[in-house]
């Protein structure tokens, strides 16, 4: 499943699934001022929804500031510190009634058994395409 953003004057901005979770989660703390309740429930989906060109706008100055001011790295640094100090879990392939027993073959945890926590991947330079996106698009469509 993908997210492909349309904008109006005809850019787009393509992203899958795992990103664009927390990407929009992201933009729509930093830019809950600007979107209403219903855009920001309407970008978890990929059914149309609609933001307006003055309101793209906005978001894309708020979104590139946050980056050129260095707030967004220190956002990614902290998420990522937190993830390191999550502890692994049990892999599903050692979840039995019976106790943990390894599946040498599985690829989620290599065969240990255990494997580390799942979060989907959040990285400045694509605040930072979205930021553009955002400002050049004179408003867009979530599909």
């Amino acid at each position: 499943m993908a997210f492909d953003l349309i904008g109006q004057k005809g850019g787009s901005f393509y992203t899958n699934f795992l990103w664009w979770g927390p990407l929009w989660g992201y933009a729509a703390v930093m830019c809950g001022d600007i979107l209403t309740k219903e855009e920001i429930e309407g970008g978890r989906y990929n059914d149309g929804t609609f933001i307006p060109g003055l309101k793209a706008t906005e978001m894309g100055k708020r979104l590139r500031s946050l980056v050129e001011s260095g707030e967004t790295a220190k956002f990614v640094e902290e998420c990522e510190a937190y993830i390191r100090s999550v502890p692994d879990e049990p892999c599903w392939c050692n979840d039995t009634e019976h106790g943990p027993v390894p599946n040498p073959a599985c690829t989620s945890c290599n065969g240990t058994g255990m494997r580390g926590p799942r979060f989907h991947p959040f990285h400045v330079e694509n605040v930072r395409n979205f930021a553009k996106f955002c400002l050049e698009s004179d408003g867009f469509s979530i599909w």
